[in-house]
């Protein structure tokens, strides 16, 4: 079996919490404003007492909240990949409750140049410093969105479910 090595770190959970709050809020305003367009929509048409001013206002409120929420889910498919820009909401906030209740961990690990293949590897075993003792081995892998600003490496990105240890960000 192939194996390559690379080094990596327990990302910082911090900006995909702030992300995911406000594809929270974003989506929220986006139902409300889109409830509002309609029923405006709606009574104007049966002729009902509604200005096309406020009318026209509820469709440039309803379309500004489409174009943030769209803004929100390209920047987390680019920052964080394709798994986490298809979650759905609940999906989301369980993930961001397992990553905060420290039951789940985020990696990044760079590969050095000429070890990336198109396919992410199956499977992953981590020797965390200081506990090299304890391997622990992961499954879910996806290809890092970028490449690492400090190696220029290209790297993956792993989710460790309930480690045997601590994992904290950073190491």
């Amino acid at each position: 079996t192939p194996r390559r090595q690379g080094y990596g770190r327990v990302l910082d959970p911090t900006p995909l919490v702030i992300l995911e709050s406000e594809m929270a809020t974003a989506e929220a305003a986006l139902t409300a404003s889109r409830a509002e367009y309609e029923r405006t929509v709606k009574l104007l048409s049966l002729g009902e007492n509604i200005s096309r001013k406020a009318a026209e206002a509820a469709e440039a409120l309803f379309r500004s909240d489409e174009i943030k929420t769209e803004l929100l889910h390209r920047t987390a498919l680019l920052q964080w990949g394709a798994s986490f820009a298809r979650m759905t909401p609940g999906e989301r906030r369980h993930f961001i409750d397992q990553l905060t209740n420290a039951e789940t961990a985020l990696l990044r690990i760079g590969l050095p140049s000429g070890n990336f293949s198109r396919e992410p590897p199956q499977s992953a075993t981590l020797l965390v410093f200081g506990h090299e003792s304890r391997p622990i081995t992961t499954s879910l892998i996806a290809p890092a969105p970028d490449s690492d600003p400090k190696t220029q490496t290209e790297g993956l990105m792993l989710q460790v479910e309930h480690p045997p240890f601590p994992l904290r960000s950073g190491m």
